[in-house]
């Protein structure tokens, strides 16, 4: 390796980097990140949005609720028969509070930020690559 391919690679690595902090390029990383971000998009502005929504409180409380929110990797597609196999066409129009079913298409990696609630939960959607709430919805109790 020559010094100029040596001085590209810096200069590539340098880019990337700085593309990543400037730009927010990347979605969360592992788990954590994915609550985070989520817990930071709710306070931010997400929570504005849904102060009229009749489950304001409940996702008001729930969001961070200590010990009890936690995500996980998974597919939209997976996600997205969780839902349709859940919810009735009405309990649909009610209980999904942000996104629709078609934004859960095409196939893509997603983070679920899940509080499996007392009764009622949530189910919040990031795309693993971006960190954007892609879907968001009150899982039932039972």
């Amino acid at each position: 390796m020559n010094a100029r391919s040596l001085i590209r690679m810096f200069l590539a690595l340098a880019l990337s980097l700085h593309g990543a902090v400037v730009f927010g390029g990347d979605g969360p990383a592992n788990d954590k990140e994915a609550v985070a971000s989520f817990q930071r998009l709710w306070r931010e502005s997400l929570a504005k949005k849904m102060e009229s929504s009749p489950y304001f409180k409940l996702l008001s409380h729930l969001h961070n609720e200590p010990g009890r929110v936690f995500a996980r990797l998974q597919t939209s597609a997976y996600s997205l028969q969780r839902v349709s196999g859940s919810l009735s066409a009405g309990e649909m129009k009610q209980l999904i509070v942000f996104g629709t079913l078609d934004d859960l298409k095409p196939e893509r990696q997603l983070w679920a930020v899940i509080n499996p609630g007392g009764g009622p939960g949530f189910e919040a959607y990031l795309d693993a690559k971006d960190g954007h709430l892609i879907f968001m919805w009150v899982v039932p109790e039972g």
